[in-house]
């Protein structure tokens, strides 16, 4: 997760943030976010200040590009106007898995693995130690 700002905002030229330099902010909050509760969790201990909630990550993003306020996005995010800046103590991770046949690896499955593990995924991608039959 980042923190998505605006251009114009005077946290877009900083290398990385804290979780800390959102303390005051006027925060655009994700309503749908998969991570709402742990990020709610995160903010007894800082205060920004909730500037509005939107239902689809689009509209975040256009208040944000708008300078109307910052929210935490995913990495990936890509949008014209919005500056995105890692969060250096945002204690999130994504645990993704994969499931194929055993015996049945395609081409396919070995480029999408290839390709997952040319990527800052934070861990490297493994193959299962053992296989679990579950029908």
């Amino acid at each position: 997760r980042v923190l998505a700002v605006s251009t114009n905002d005077p946290l877009a030229s900083r290398e990385t943030v804290q979780l800390s330099d959102l303390d005051g902010q006027p925060f655009i909050e994700r309503l749908h976010c998969e991570r709402y509760r742990e990020i709610q969790k995160l903010f007894t201990s800082i205060r920004p200040r909730i500037a509005y909630r939107a239902d689809q990550e689009e509209w975040v993003l256009s208040l944000v590009a708008a300078g109307l306020g910052l929210s935490i996005m995913p990495e990936w995010s890509n949008v014209p106007g919005v500056v995105f800046i890692p969060i250096t103590d945002l204690p999130l991770k994504r645990t993704v898995g994969l499931v194929w046949r055993n015996g049945y690896e395609s081409e396919a499955i070995a480029q999408f693995l290839a390709c997952a593990g040319n990527h800052n995924v934070g861990e490297s991608v493994t193959t299962p130690q053992r296989a679990i039959k579950i029908a």
